[in-house]
């Protein structure tokens, strides 16, 4: 059973039965944009911080950094995987 978790700009779709999942990004044109940074960045690090308390953690590419996946449904999405 797929787990969803909704956050004010990124939304997780997590299957712990398989440790896999796909963390979708917001439209980078609909960051608001403040003097400290964007909503998008501050919604990213609670996602992250909120994802690590559970056991989840974005999944690496063979080439560094974040495993990224497109789908024909869902503009842009990091790949994240659990880790227990």
């Amino acid at each position: 059973m797929t787990t969803t978790l909704r956050y004010a700009c990124h939304t997780a779709h997590l299957d712990p039965m398989t440790g896999e999942g796909l963390l979708v990004m917001p439209h980078p044109i609909d960051d608001l944009r403040l003097a400290a940074g964007g909503l998008h960045e501050a919604d990213w690090q609670q996602v992250v911080a909120s994802l690590d308390r559970q056991g989840w953690e974005p999944s690496e590419s063979d080439y560094g950094g974040w495993q990224h996946a497109r789908t024909p449904d869902i503009a842009d999405g990091v790949l994240v995987g659990t880790a227990r």
